[in-house]
């Protein structure tokens, strides 16, 4: 009997020890994974600046022309949204 519950303890003591390197490595996998959605982000922020900033530098450098394109899309929006609900 004494052999049985021995080994039984040494069992739940493997199974504990591996439950215990399962959660280790399943942090460590979190981890990295926080890190690159972190720099996804900041990569995406920055691409997104400067795009935006491209944009106000178009904006100001042509008006006339941005006044336009957005009369351009106003008009195509409201063609497409009046034969929706016809």
């Amino acid at each position: 009997m004494f052999r049985k519950s021995h080994s039984a303890r040494e069992t739940l003591a493997q199974a504990a020890e591996r439950a215990s390197d399962a959660g280790q490595r399943l942090v460590e996998i979190g981890s990295a994974m926080q890190e690159k959605a972190h720099d996804a982000v900041r990569t995406t922020r920055r691409t997104s600046e400067e795009y935006s900033g491209r944009l106000r530098d178009s904006v100001v450098d042509y008006p006339l022309a941005t006044i336009g394109i957005a009369v351009a899309v106003g008009a195509l929006i409201s063609v497409l949204l009046a034969r929706r609900w016809d």
